[in-house]
């Protein structure tokens, strides 16, 4: 509108006229009435400019409200041309597509539709322009970011200046309620797909969906399932008891879920086994709505589970069979394993026993003085009796190893006393064959913890065959420090030696008993094949191993590691004076402060006898001799000894049962009583700590032990009047 009304302009310009007029033509009794029309017509000419300064604010006010609405609304606006080009476009549409309105103007839609939906979007726009009528569809767009966005577009022609078409369409952001859509697709195809049976009842347990699955399985379509009842349709419910028929409804009833077992039936009456799990769906209010009920197939993994607890059965019954069979096997091993021990103690005795007397008559001899030929024969005699003790006690080596009675010790000890008695052993007989003899200590610790015993029987084992395959050359003894972590030390030692060799494919036979690298070599070397066999085990006992490594010709060196700790200990004064040997010394000191003291010896057999009553007495002791445990208790019985020596094995009464009658007499609690026994396994040994003996010597028995042990049990004052003679003739 204009800024005045033409009809009032023309009314006042007509009042002004009149009023020029009025002065020249009216009376002047006129005059006042005139005036008064023209205040009234100006009044109202006010009045209708403030009606139309009003107008003109509410249509502002609407024209603003009317754009607010056009930019603003949820949805975009845009006006196309036939070509597609944007010619109009509210900030929606802008926003959505990512750019400025001016930006957007003059751009062509399709550019922010994804390439797949373009060709779609060309054909619909055409038919619509040519029919006239409206478009609904959903697209893949893009902005002007590359970000996705589906929209749904609505298109309606109209038409534009000149005659020419527009495009009036209206772009909906769908992405959310698409999202939403996708992901509720994604279900239910998981759903649909699912390999497991599943339905969907409302409360009252009519179904109201079942997915493929379950059509499969059960052979029921979806048309016939809906409505039903899924374990009447099924047939389930006739196999549940009216227990668990109330157990299923109570649980449903309390929301909560239900799971067992299920025997169905298919449409064809076939029957199947489901693990069925029946759950509540509530709502956001929490209501319940409806139940799903999701089943799985169990019919072949209950038919392996009944297989299953067949064979179960079938093989406890063979375990049961097996187990009697094995335990009867064991009864028959430890029968045949105490047998055999039996054997070795049995053979040990009547080895050991003839030995002690051949042992102790030779020495006799060579001590009571002989001619230079008959002395070389006694040593022949003494060598040969030696080696054969040394067989003997390898094989109960062995024996005793496999029956796992070897105990390790764990002492302080010096590492020079591990080579200093095998060098005073070998090194003669190396010397003899003009072989090299050196010891290599390396860096190893002076002081250790373990079994030194074993330790210089293993190195004894390899010296002595080193010596024994070397013609020229040297031999050397070492041991290296391969590890020490937290105080347990890793040894090596190896002798090594310059003989004839190992092939290596002889070479792992030579740690088995019996085994030496050919059968030539026992007869010309000699030997059992034991010793590198009792090496390799005592080895494996001190936690290492053993090994050799060797070239034929060219020598071996034969090595065995072991885990010790680290020892402590105070090293020898040198001030201190040389001991005495050891046999004399015990012999003296027996003579001197015990002579006379009275013992009762009691062996079976007569040369043994002999021979042993002759050594006390001629070490300044007074002797009762006997031949069995009887005769031996009555003795006790009748006079006081200060000790008592007795065989294990005697006919009659042995000698465990002579020395348990003989702590039950009246005195005889603290009479030592020494066992001499042939048997070095560790049962004989606890055999007599258990009767009640104070000790034991093993057969063949040495002077030096012999004096030793009566020294450390004979009781001071236990002496009788002075003994005459000289003791041990020297010659």
């Amino acid at each position: 509108m204009s800024d005045s009304d033409p009809s009032l302009r023309q009314r006042a310009e007509r009042l002004s006229a009149a009023s020029a007029a009025a002065d020249t033509l009216l009376p002047a009794d006129a005059v006042p009435q005139l005036l008064h029309e023209l205040r009234v017509h100006q009044i109202e000419l006010e009045m209708q400019n403030e009606e139309l300064r009003q107008a003109q604010a509410e249509l502002a006010a609407s024209q603003a409200l009317y754009f607010d609405l056009y930019d603003l609304a949820p949805v975009g606006y845009c006006t196309l041309d036939e070509d597609g080009l944007m010619l109009q476009a509210n900030l929606t549409a802008a926003s959505r597509l990512g750019l400025s309105r001016s930006e957007l103007v003059g751009q062509r839609l399709t550019r922010f539709i994804q390439p797949e939906d373009q060709d779609g979007w060309y054909f619909k726009t055409k038919a619509l322009v040519e029919r006239g009528a409206t478009l609904a569809c959903e697209l893949r767009m893009k902005r002007a970011d590359g970000l996705p966005l589906w929209a749904q577009l609505t298109a309606s022609v109209a038409a534009g200046g000149g005659g020419a078409v527009v495009l009036r369409v209206v772009i909906d952001d769908i992405s959310a309620i698409k999202g939403i859509e996708l992901e509720l697709q994604k279900y239910r195809l998981a759903v649909e797909q699912s390999p497991e049976s599943i339905a969907i009842t409302d409360v009252r347990g009519r179904i109201e969906y079942v997915n493929e699955a379950f059509v499969q399985r059960s052979g029921y379509s979806r048309a016939e399932a809906a409505g039903q009842h899924p374990l009447r349709l099924l047939g389930a419910a006739a196999h549940l008891t009216p227990e668990q028929r109330r157990t299923l409804r109570r649980t449903l009833a309390s929301g909560q879920s239900w799971r067992g077992e299920l025997d169905n039936r298919r449409k064809d009456g076939s029957a199947y086994v489901e693990s069925a799990l029946i759950t509540p769906l509530r709502q956001a209010d929490g209501r319940v709505s409806h139940h799903v009920t999701l089943q799985t197939d169990i019919t072949e993994r209950k038919r392996l589970n009944a297989e299953l607890e067949r064979h179960r059965l079938d093989l406890e019954g063979l375990v049961h069979s097996r187990t009697a069979e094995l335990v009867d096997a064991r009864a028959q091993a430890e029968e045949a394993n105490r047998a055999k021990s039996n054997f070795l103690a049995h053979m040990s005795h009547e080895i050991r026993t003839p030995m002690n007397a051949i042992i102790g008559l030779n020495d006799m001899l060579r001590r009571a003085g002989a001619t230079p030929e008959q002395q070389q024969r006694l040593d022949k005699i003494d060598s040969a009796s030696r080696h054969l003790l040394e067989v003997v006690n390898d094989i109960l080596d062995v024996s005793k190893i496999e029956a796992g009675q070897v105990r390790l010790e764990a002492i302080d000890f010096e590492l020079s006393t591990l080579f200093e008695p095998v060098v005073a052993i070998i090194g003669e007989a190396a010397q003899e064959k003009g072989l090299r003899f050196t010891v290599d200590t390396g860096t190893v610790p002076r002081w250790l913890c373990g079994d030194p015993t074993r330790l210089r029987q293993a190195l004894l084992n390899y010296a002595s065959n080193a010596i024994k395959f070397t013609a020229s050359g040297g031999i050397t003894l070492s041991v290296r420090l391969l590890d020490d972590s937290a105080g347990a030390l890793r040894l090596r030692f190896a002798v090594e030696d310059t003989g004839i060799g190992v092939d290596a494919s002889a070479a792992q036979r030579l740690f088995h008993a019996f085994e030496q690298a050919d059968v030539s070599t026992a007869r010309h070397y000699g030997g059992t094949g034991l010793g590198l066999a009792i090496t390799h085990r005592l080895a494996e006992l001190m936690g290492g191993e053993a090994g050799v490594d060797s070239v034929p010709g060219a020598g071996s060196s034969f090595w065995f590691t072991a885990v010790l700790q680290r020892g402590h200990g105070q090293p020898p004064d040198p001030q201190a004076a040389a001991p005495a040997d050891p046999l004399l010394d015990a012999e003296a000191q027996l003579r001197r402060n015990h002579g006379g003291a009275r013992v009762l010896l009691a062996d079976d057999n007569e040369f043994n006898r002999s021979v042993m009553q002759e050594m006390l007495e001629m070490a300044g002791l007074t002797v009762v001799a006997v031949a069995d445990g009887l005769q031996a208790v009555e003795q006790a019985r009748a006079a006081r000894f200060d000790l008592v020596l007795t065989d294990m094995q005697m006919p009659g009464l042995d000698g465990i049962g002579a020395a348990r009658l003989m702590r039950s007499l009246p005195g005889w609690s603290a009479v030592p009583i020494i066992a001499l026994t042939a048997n070095n396994f560790e049962e004989g040994r606890r055999a007599c700590m258990a009767a009640g003996m104070n000790d034991f010597i093993v057969k063949p028995v040495a002077l030096h032990r012999l004096c030793a042990t009566l020294l450390h049990w004979l009781q001071p004052g236990a002496s009788g009047p002075a003994p005459a003679g000289d003791g041990w003739r020297t010659g």
